[in-house]
């Protein structure tokens, strides 16, 4: 996928905000938030996002950044991703994820058998 096709979203996120609110007026919180929102609703609209994904990206109405999630779960982004993609991550990282996003395992690691 090359940046101009990834970006399509951000860019009429962008266009959106500039007819409404004038174009000097962007901040660089504001084009964080546009482009956060743009991946959010491309992400939600995917069947093909894991549960933990959709967790994420709807905790607590907002939403929170993989940066963010990771730093509330005390794990690092790197494994914060590898839980996403599905790939292995051990158990007790799975327990920090499911308290950060006060949810159970089992509702978001589709491989959980519960005890």
């Amino acid at each position: 996928m090359s940046a101009i096709n990834g970006n399509h979203g951000l860019s009429a996120a962008m266009d959106a905000w500039d007819a409404k609110n004038g174009e000097g007026k962007r901040s660089r919180r504001s084009m964080r938030d546009a482009a956060f929102l743009a991946l959010r609703a491309k992400a939600l609209a995917n069947p093909r996002t894991s549960n933990l994904a959709r967790v994420r990206l709807t905790f607590r109405g907002d939403g929170l950044t993989i940066a963010e999630a990771a730093s509330r779960a005390l794990v690092s982004e790197r494994t914060w991703k590898r839980a996403e993609a599905g790939e292995g991550v051990d158990d007790l990282s799975w327990a920090r994820i499911a308290r950060a996003l006060e949810c159970d395992r089992a509702t978001i690691d589709p491989t959980h058998i519960p005890r």
